[in-house]
């Protein structure tokens, strides 16, 4: 888990790592308690609207590659 993640970049890096939980500014500033469940709810609309799915399985394959490419040497 990696705390304070503010922008994409450092997300996709992170995944590159293998890391895929993360917590920050980029997924949500800080919220009262009861706030929390509808801004879950929309994240999740959001991830299956903008093609996150799709985004994964390209990191994925890159880590593939890089994996490979340690063995080769």
């Amino acid at each position: 888990m990696a705390e304070g993640v503010e922008d994409r970049w450092t997300m996709d890096a992170l995944r590159a790592l293998e890391c895929d939980l993360i917590q920050g500014y980029l997924i949500s500033r800080p919220l009262p308690a009861q706030d929390i469940e509808a801004q879950l709810a929309a994240q999740v609309r959001h991830q299956l609207s903008s093609g996150t799915t799709r985004r994964h399985e390209q990191l994925n394959s890159q880590r593939r590659s890089i994996d490979r490419a340690r063995i080769a040497v």
